[in-house]
């Protein structure tokens, strides 16, 4: 008992193991991965503006004609450029037992971003020195930044801002915006003058400080697939499906080869806010010396969309294509034809399928045993009764769908019958007939009947019958044929009786005395050689005639006085005929009167 127990926990246990492999094994979905460096970079015009001083340059201390008005000051403009670059990771995820012909293999994309790398950057092109307006320059008019223009008195050039690189990683569609700090400062103008002989030195500072805030966005990937064309996705955090139709003409155990990159991230606002100002510092005669903080910029700093670009294309193998495992589907059966014994019944099958093709196989089986190939296909029953099929298609992928169905009821089918003409014949003599029939279900002919009337009252059965007509004239036989079902075919025949032909033979004297009288005889028998009784045979010598009736032997006698009393006449015999025999003649002969 103990044993059977342990037995039986071992058991259970292997089957539990081998459930857990099982389930292990039923998701084989695997994940490949693509890592690509996008970067790219934009830039938005801030600012142009000129910061002066009139008290630090007297007009009348230079000469540029009437009403003209000296200023000095340092004019420029602000370009704030982002670049921005940073690794984005592909994840590809499909199931390598799911790619088979005609069906579709479900691929999906995330994607994720790593730590980034952003500059920003600030462009200041700028002029220091003396500007001026009105005189032998153009008029003054609101004294803007545009109406001071420049003098030969002043030095120009282009500083570039920015600032330490930030970590910053962008936001994919579904996990919001993020926020990087930056800052970043420059001399624009070093404590010098323009010129050796002035009286001013001037020194400028730049810095800012702020925040880039950045939409989050999804990753548009260039995507390729054997069996299909190149392809765009947007891939996001969240699962991308993907969904590749394999044809059914993709041989089995061809790669599915899968492309991923390059791509393009592109955020919809990247948005930079901070604070720019300039520090000026005028080292001057008297009231000349000043310092000042002027803002130029605060708030939006730069707000435009930007993309980042670049990756090259990474190539994952998902798996080998397998045969279609998608069996056919049977939607209905259709029947057409007469539907009886013998006659073919066409069938066809409506059949859906991924890969139905050229390559299909239908197989029907019939309940009498018989079968037939082919969509559309025919099959006779030999005998009429209920019947029932099966059909069974395969496609190309090898896989077997089955259908039972009904076939409609075969009905029994007449047997076609055929009496072979018998000619003209002689009453009383036996005449043969003989009939044939074709049943159209093959399962009766074996149980053919055949039954005859030959219009005179008389039957037979049999398909080979002999019947003797009593009297001559025309007859229509017909025959009957009967299968076991009760079907019934019919042929007539005409049968045309004739009468017989006779031969009449004088068989007395050729010769007599005078005026005595003389015994004429003869014999009447038919076309077959027998006696004719009890028929009138007519006897003439010369002018004289005499008739008798036959007996039994077809012999009869009649007597005559010769007409003459010496010399020759004739004698003969005859027979007139009647419904049954034809008349005939035998004579006249020579008959001799006179003196023996």
């Amino acid at each position: 008992m103990r044993r059977s127990m342990a037995a039986a926990l071992v058991l259970g246990l292997i089957t539990l193991f081998l459930g857990a492999v099982g389930a292990g094994t039923a998701n084989a979905a695997e994940t490949k991965t693509a890592t690509m460096t996008l970067s790219g970079s934009g830039e938005d015009p801030l600012l142009r503006t000129l910061i002066h001083c009139d008290g630090c340059a007297p007009d009348a201390i230079f000469d540029c004609g009437d009403d003209c008005e000296i200023t000095a000051g340092i004019k420029f403009g602000v370009t704030t450029q982002l670049e921005w670059s940073a690794p984005f990771t592909v994840r590809t995820t499909h199931d390598p037992a799911d790619i088979h012909q005609g069906d579709t293999t479900n691929v999906s994309n995330t994607v994720s971003a790593g730590a980034g790398t952003m500059r920003v950057r600030f462009a200041v092109p700028w002029e220091a020195g003396l500007f001026a307006c009105g005189g032998s320059f153009k008029p003054c008019g609101p004294k803007g930044t545009d109406d001071w223009q420049s003098t030969n008195y002043r030095v120009s050039g282009t500083l570039t801002m920015t600032s330490a690189p930030v970590t910053c990683t962008p936001p994919i569609t579904g996990l919001g915006p993020v926020a990087c700090n930056y800052s970043a400062s420059a001399t624009v103008l070093p404590e010098t003058c323009i010129d050796p002989a002035c009286l001013v030195d001037i020194q400028a500072r730049l810095g800012v400080t702020g925040t880039v805030s950045v939409d989050a966005a999804g990753v548009i990937v260039s995507r390729t697939a054997t069996f299909h064309g190149a392809k765009d996705l947007t891939v996001a955090s969240s699962p991308a499906a993907d969904d590749l139709a394999i044809p059914c003409s993709a041989a089995a155990g061809t790669d599915l080869v899968y492309g991923v990159g390059p791509a393009t991230y592109r955020s919809p606002s990247v948005r930079a806010t901070g604070n720019l100002g300039l520090n000026i510092y005028v080292d001057g005669p008297g009231p000349a010396n000043l310092e000042e903080n002027i803002g130029l910029a605060s708030g939006t700093i730069f707000d435009q969309p930007l993309s980042l670009t670049g990756g090259s294309r990474t190539n994952h193998n998902l798996g080998d294509v397998q045969r279609d495992a998608i069996a056919p589907r049977i939607t209905g059966v259709q029947q057409a034809g007469t539907f009886v014994e013998g006659a073919n019944v066409g069938f066809s099958a409506t059949v859906t399928d991924n890969c139905l093709g050229n390559g299909a196989s239908y197989a029907w089986a019939f309940s009498d045993g018989g079968s037939a190939n082919g969509n559309p296909a025919q099959h006779a029953f030999a005998d009429n009764g209920s019947y029932t099929g099966k059909l069974t298609v395969s496609d190309a992928g090898g896989n077997p769908v089955s259908h039972d169905f009904a076939v409609q009821p075969i009905s029994n089918a007449p047997p076609s019958a055929t009496a072979t003409p018998v000619g003209t014949a002689f009453w009383g003599v036996p005449v043969s007939f003989h009939a044939s029939a074709v049943d159209p279900g093959p399962a009766d002919q074996a149980t053919l009947t055949y039954a005859w009337t030959f219009g005179d009252g008389g039957t037979a059965a049999g398909a080979d019958v002999t019947h003797t007509y009593a009297n001559p004239g025309a007859y229509t036989a017909k025959v009957t044929v009967t299968d076991k079902d009760g079907g019934v075919g019919t042929a007539t025949v005409t049968a045309t009786i004739a009468k017989r032909a006779t031969a009449t033979t004088y068989t007395g004297p050729r010769k007599s005395l005078p005026l005595l009288r003389v015994t004429l005889t003869g014999r009447l028998v038919d076309g077959l050689g027998n006696p004719v009784t009890g028929r009138t045979l007519r006897f003439a010598l010369g002018s004289h005639t005499d008739t008798g009736r036959t007996n039994q032997s077809g012999n009869a006698s009649g007597s005559v006085v010769p007409p003459i009393l010496l010399g020759t006449t004739n004698v003969k015999a005859s027979f007139a005929g009647d419904a049954f025999y034809e008349p005939s003649q035998d004579g006249p002969y020579p008959f001799r009167v006179g003196i023996l």
